[in-house]
Order: C-alpha cells, then structure tokens, then sequence
C-alpha cells in the first residue's frame, strides 16, 4: 500500500496532492498567478522565473527545462515540503478545535 503524501508550498495555505514533481510546479504556477511578477507569463518563463530565484537565494544553478531538479532545488531550499496526509489531517484538526 502506498503512502499518499502532500506537498505544502511555502507562501499557500493549502497542500497538494503529491502526484509528481511536474504536478507540483504546475499547481505552484497556478497559484502564483496574482503573483505581479509572475501574472502572465507562460509555465516555461515561470520556470525560468523560479530558476533566477534558485540561483539568487540558493546559490544553485538550475536548468529550466529540468522540472525534478527545479522541484529538488526549491525542496532543498525548504520552499517545498512534502507530508504525510496523516499528518495534515492531524494539524488540520488541531487547529479546528484551537
């Protein structure tokens, strides 16, 4: 049985479903959307946009086409964090009842 694991972005209050790493810089994308810096541009310049920001405050070169090694560098970074659903379900209810 496999473990179904969720990813919190860093900045969105809601995880996602891990599907794969492509998934994950997709919905990203589509969340950053009201982001000024990002509102417009296609997938392929917002990868281009997350590799700059690797670079600037990760010191990491990273190729924009490669979305696993985007996705390692920004989980690296700890921009990026995958959970069980577990224990979201845990934090979730915590914070239900606080």
């Amino acid at each position: 049985m496999r473990k179904k694991k969720k990813v919190i972005l860093l900045g969105f209050p809601n995880p996602i479903r891990m599907k794969n790493k492509r998934y994950v810089l997709k919905k990203l994308y589509d969340r950053a959307q009201t982001n000024p810096f990002v509102n417009g541009k296609t997938f392929e310049e917002y990868t281009e946009f997350l590799c700059t920001q690797i670079k600037d405050f990760g010191g990491r070169d990273v190729s924009p086409g490669d979305t696993d090694e985007i996705y390692d560098a920004l989980k690296s970074m700890g921009w990026i964090k995958v959970v069980s659903a577990v224990l979201i379900a845990v934090i979730s209810a915590h914070t239900a009842i606080s």
